[in-house]
């Protein structure tokens, strides 16, 4: 289970918000539910958890957790791997910014599609 928390004003309020995921699911679920009220559509693409630092404060390996087109939402102590379908659907979407932005065939290698998500 990984803890996230959202972003907040300060760690005490953040804190105050820690929730348990046991899969990316879940957690872009609340996402999705919880901001409704900033009319911030998003795929699952679009949510990005990426090393950010260890917070002494509260003995966590933090990640930062940001959505494109929008910023930072929240932090969590660990990565969640993205679902077999989420993986499926950035493999499609990158196979179509390739044939979009016309990239080299080369750039498709599977080496490349690894480095999108680690």
């Amino acid at each position: 289970m990984i803890k996230y928390r959202d972003h907040r004003g300060s760690l005490a309020e953040s804190m105050a918000t820690v929730q348990e995921f046991e899969k990316r699911e879940g957690l872009i679920k609340y996402l999705k539910y919880d901001m409704k009220g900033f009319s911030v559509p998003f795929k699952a693409e679009d949510l990005k958890i990426e090393k950010y630092m260890f917070d002494e404060r509260i003995g966590w390996d933090t990640f930062i957790v940001t959505i494109e087109n929008f910023g930072v939402v929240g932090f969590t102590n660990g990565y969640l791997q993205p679902t077999d379908r989420e993986q499926k659907e950035a493999w499609e979407a990158f196979d179509r910014r390739c044939e979009r932005d016309d990239i080299a065939s080369e750039l498709r290698s599977e080496t490349v599609k690894h480095l999108l998500y680690y």
